[in-house]
Order: structure tokens, then C-alpha cells, then sequence
């Protein structure tokens, strides 16, 4: 059987030891991105030993701290891997501010405030009670956060920012805040991704609409070549991808092996977003590297005739 490309990162686990995460896509298998649809294994760099993530990835992952993008693959037919931004972190904050800040303690958090805690303290993953805060929508924790000075723009050791976390998790009122403070927009985390990237991808309409109103770029890549408007056609989020496309998001942005929002639009049956793009002038002609184009691909009959009809003569 032949695999597709093989991926590999280094991590870091809590102790401080190497490992290597391999990701594989294996030809006539269609591999979506989903707790189910995973499969990983995590290698010690010093003692070789090997743990196969499978199904129950998410419960091994916890004591993870690391965000890795699983890649976009083809076999040469036309099943591939879909990318989607996963976060993993480690399972316990570190101090007892950022600890009471994750669970939503706000007493307290306000009892440690007022005996000289270090609002800006980082865990060993680098995150601040701030981050742990935004991420878990603690929006009362948030204000008393800030209220004592808390640095907004503290990058986790994995790039992301309270900011990242808020718009990735929808936490809409948080990131008012945080923007309304000052908070740097496009930071980018360790595989490149933005606030933007992060809640277009997950359907985060009116965080989309609020990150634009504040000048966010919109075309983004990340380390795969992937954009906000790209995820928000491959998940299905019409709302989003409209109003990526009203700020003039470029729509023919390849990734790494060639794929276009049009493509995974079209082949995930996204009807009307494949229309929306259409409809601004999306280049039908363009194809995955081994792969297909945006018809070849469809699975829609609606889909393929709209395709159709758009190709020039």
C-alpha cells in the first residue's frame, strides 16, 4: 500500500524530554480531522519508546503541551488528509494565580491578587493566568486580570496569546476586552496561525467580523500555506467566508500541495460557499499537486454543476 508523506516535528513533553510526532496519510483511506479521524504516534528521542495515538488521542494528549498542524496529503488518488489546527497543553497550570484563573475561581484569584501574587507569572508552558482565563471564557477573571496590569501580548511557549485563545474558543466578550485594551492582533503561534485564522476556522462569526473591524490581515498563511478563508470553506462557515471575502480576501491561495478553498469547498459539498467563491471569480482550473481540480474532486452533482458552468470555454 503506498503512504503519502511523512511529517514529523519535534515537541517537548512536561519533563522536558524529546519527542517526534509522525503523521502519515495512507493511499484510498480518507482521513478527516476529527477526534476520530487522527492517528499519530509520539516516539522518545532518548529511549525509542513509541506510543500510538488513536482513537482516544485527545485523553493521551493532555499531558502534551503542543500544537502541531496536521498536513494536507495526497496518495496520488483523490483521498487526502485535511488540515485543521489542533491545541494541545499541559493537563495542570503551573501557579496557583494561573491555576485559579483556569478553573474560574475569581475569589480566589482576587485573594492572590491582593497578597502580591505575580499577575504575569508564566507555568513551564508559558502561559499566564491572563491566557488561562481568555481561553476558558472567565470573563470576570479577565477584568481583575487586567485591572492589576496583566501584559496582554505574552506569547505561550507554543505562540498563542490570550487574544488567540479567546477568538479561538469564541469567547466573544473577552476579546472586546482584550482589543479594546490594546491587544496585538497578529501575533502569530509556533505554526504561524492568528486569531483570525483560529475563529474563522471554528465558525467564530461575530469574533470575525470584530478581529476585521480592528484591521486584522486576512491572508495569513500558515506553515502549510493555509488561510483564514481556506479553513472557513473547508469547515463550511458561509457567514465567515462571506465576510472574509466583503474585506477582499484573496481567494486562489494555494497551500503547500496546491489546494484552494475553492477545492476543499467543493469537496466537502460547501454548495453555497463553492457559489460565493464562484461568484468573485474563483480559478477552477487549479489543482492539488497529484491530485485533482475543484470538479474532479466534487461529490455534489449541484456542486459539479456549478463547476461546470463556471470553467471558460
Amino acid at each position: 500500500m503506498k503512504i503519502g508523506r511523512v511529517h514529523q516535528r519535534k515537541i517537548t513533553d512536561n519533563g522536558g524530554c524529546s519527542s517526534y510526532l509522525f503523521l502519515a496519510a495512507i493511499s484510498l483511506m480518507i482521513c478527516l480531522i476529527s477526534a476520530d479521524g487522527l492517528s499519530a504516534e509520539v516516539q522518545h528521542a532518548s529511549s525509542g519508546l513509541k506510543i500510538k495515538l488513536g482513537e482516544n488521542w485527545r485523553e493521551m494528549s493532555k499531558n502534551i503541551p503542543v500544537k502541531f498542524t496536521p498536513m494536507p496529503t495526497f496518495s496520488g488518488s483523490h483521498d487526502f488528509q485535511e488540515p485543521r489546527q489542533l491545541l494541545w497543553r499541559p493537563a495542570e497550570a503551573g501557579s496557583p494565580l494561573t491555576k485559579a484563573a483556569n478553573s474560574g475561581d475569581k475569589e480566589e484569584v482576587e485573594r492572590l491578587l491582593f497578597g502580591g501574587a505575580d499577575v504575569n507569572h508564566r507555568d513551564a508552558g508559558g502561559a499566564t493566568a491572563l491566557i488561562m482565563a481568555s481561553q476558558n471564557g472567565h470573563g470576570a477573571i479577565v477584568d481583575a486580570l487586567l485591572a492589576k496590569g496583566a501584559e496582554l501580548n505574552v506569547q505561550e511557549n507554543n505562540g498563542v496569546t490570550a487574544l488567540f485563545m479567546a477568538s479561538q474558543n469564541g469567547h466573544g466578550v473577552i476579546v472586546d476586552a482584550l482589543l479594546a485594551e490594546g491587544a496585538k492582533i497578529d501575533v502569530q503561534a509556533q505554526n504561524d496561525a492568528t486569531a483570525l485564522f483560529m475563529a474563522s476556522q471554528n465558525g467564530r462569526g461575530t469574533i470575525v467580523e470584530a478581529l476585521l473591524a480592528k484591521g486584522a490581515k486576512i491572508d495569513v498563511q500558515t506553515d502549510i500555506g493555509a488561510t483564514a478563508l481556506f479553513m472557513a470553506s473547508q469547515e463550511g462557515h458561509l457567514e465567515v467566508v462571506e465576510a472574509l471575502l466583503a474585506k477582499g480576501a484573496k481567494i486562489d491561495v494555494q497551500t503547500d500541495i496546491g489546494a484552494t478553498a475553492l477545492i476543499l469547498a467543493s469537496y466537502r459539498g460547501n454548495a453555497e460557499i463553492v457559489a460565493a467563491l464562484l461568484a468573485k471569480g474563483a480559478n477552477t482550473e487549479l489543482r492539488i499537486e497529484d491530485g485533482g481540480t475543484a470538479l474532479e474532486l466534487a461529490k455534489n452533482a449541484s456542486i459539479k454543476s456549478m463547476l461546470r458552468a463556471a470553467k471558460k470555454p
